[in-house]
């Protein structure tokens, strides 16, 4: 059963059109116009605004929306993730919602089961991303492949991120020996967003 339409709770005199796309684990996402852009709005379901909140003291919209801006403030990565519009905070009835580019493609799951096979440079861009975004102090990317798009333009084949509501392990470790494994450096930050890498060339490569 699908939510209900995002005008039902949610308003703003800058967005228009309304059209529910799909589910996420954190977030219910909707086609918009925002600022006669096109754009999704991405609302975040209660629990998470809660976990985010009272284990992390942050607000899971603006968490999103920094972490997307920063990534999109990087000259090298920005050809490579949604560009960030807005945020909006729950507040009292009102939902947490981000605002940020509607990217039209597949998700790289989608692309490989559609083609049988992966372009070797979304591979090699990918490993350009985790490798640039590090040397900014980003990390935990979420770079799963159900995660991460495939688009095309005048180049070629690349992968666009656009999910950054994922809470980094080496800021918020789930256990304590995670937390130590980090404090002694016996794992890097950015070990998941490797292992994804790794992942992705298991598929097959053109």
């Amino acid at each position: 059963m699908s939510p209900p339409p995002l005008r039902s709770f949610f308003s703003h005199p800058q967005l228009t059109a309304d059209d529910y796309l799909c589910s996420g684990y954190r977030a219910d996402v909707y086609g918009v116009r925002y600022q006669q852009r096109d754009a999704v709005a991405k609302v975040y379901k209660p629990r998470f605004v809660e976990k985010y909140q009272k284990r992390y003291k942050t607000d899971i919209a603006r968490f999103e929306f920094e972490r997307n801006t920063a990534f999109y403030e990087i000259d090298a990565l920005r050809p490579y993730c949604a560009r960030p519009f807005a945020y909006f905070s729950s507040h009292d009835q009102r939902p947490a919602v981000f605002i940020q580019e509607h990217v039209r493609g597949m998700t790289l799951e989608e692309f490989v089961k559609q083609r049988s096979y992966l372009p070797r440079a979304v591979v090699e861009v990918g490993y350009l991303i985790v490798s640039v975004a590090g040397r900014y102090g980003l990390h935990d990317l979420d770079m799963h492949s159900s995660n991460v798009f495939v688009v095309r333009d005048e180049l070629g084949w690349k992968p666009m991120v656009c999910d950054f509501n994922m809470m980094p392990r080496h800021k918020a470790a789930p256990n304590p020996l995670m937390a130590l494994s980090f404090f002694f450096k016996l794992r890097k930050p950015n070990y998941r967003d490797y292992g994804n890498l790794r992942n992705w060339r298991h598929f097959p490569l053109r």
